[in-house]
C-alpha cells in the first residue's frame, strides 16, 4: 500500500499488507514484484522473469487536463532481489497526444486502429529484473479506447491547442488509425491515418 503521504508525489513509499496473499504465494520467489495500479494479479516465476496475469487495461479512460487518467498508466517493478525495496517502475504502455483547436466542448476522444488491433481488456505483462516489461493483449480484448471527458466536456479554444491524451498498449498500426472526436451536443467528426 502507498502512504497517505506518497500521494501527488514523484517517489512513493509503500507498507507492506501483511494480510494480502496472493494467488501462488507458496511459491518461493527471487525478487518482489509490484503492478500498478493495483489489482488482485496473479504472478508467477518464470526463470528470471515474472508473468503477471489479471490483468485488464480499461476500454474507458478519464480526461484529466495536462496528463492521464488515474490508474490509465500501467507500470511494472522488480526488484534486484527480496532484500531490495526500492521499487523502479518501468511503464509497459505509452501514451497518444491530441491536440484540438476549436469552439464547443469535447465529451469523449476514441482511438481505434484501422486493422482492428486490440487496445484493452484482458492482458499478461512478462517483467524480469533489469529487462524491459512486455505485454500481449487477449484476442477478446477491446478494439476501442475512449477517452471521458465529463458530462460537461473539455472546452476548446480556437488559437490554443487542447491536449488529449490516450494510454495504449504498443501496438503497431498497420492500417493507421481513427480518431473519433464527440462533443456535448452530439455531433462528431473522425480524423483518419
Amino acid at each position: 500500500n502507498v502512504t497517505p503521504e506518497s500521494i501527488d508525489s514523484k517517489d512513493a513509499t509503500f507498507k507492506e499488507d501483511k494480510s494480502y496473499s496472493p494467488e501462488g504465494s507458496d511459491t518461493p520467489v527471487a525478487h518482489n514484484v509490484a503492478y500498478y495500479p493495483f489489482c488482485d494479479v496473479t504472478c508467477a516465476p518464470d526463470g528470471s522473469s515474472y508473468t503477471l496475469d489479471n490483468l485488464t487495461l480499461p476500454e474507458t479512460q478519464t480526461y484529466v487536463s495536462g496528463s492521464v487518467g488515474l490508474g490509465a498508466f500501467p507500470m511494472v517493478a522488480v526488484t534486484q532481489n527480496t532484500d531490495d525495496v526500492n521499487f523502479r517502475f518501468q511503464n509497459i504502455c505509452g501514451v497518444m497526444q491530441f491536440q484540438l483547436t476549436g469552439y464547443g466542448y469535447v465529451k469523449s476522444v476514441s482511438v481505434k486502429g484501422n486493422n482492428d488491433e486490440i487496445l484493452s481488456g484482458p492482458a499478461v505483462v512478462t517483467a524480469g529484473y533489469g529487462k524491459e516489461p512486455s505485454i500481449a493483449m487477449s484476442a477478446e480484448g477491446g478494439k476501442v479506447v475512449t477517452l471521458d471527458c465529463g458530462e460537461g466536456g473539455v472546452e476548446l479554444n480556437e488559437t490554443t491547442p487542447v491536449s488529449f491524451f490516450i494510454v495504449l498498449p504498443p501496438v503497431q498500426f498497420e492500417g493507421g488509425f481513427t480518431i473519433t472526436v464527440t462533443d456535448t451536443w452530439g455531433g462528431s467528426k473522425e480524423y483518419s491515418t
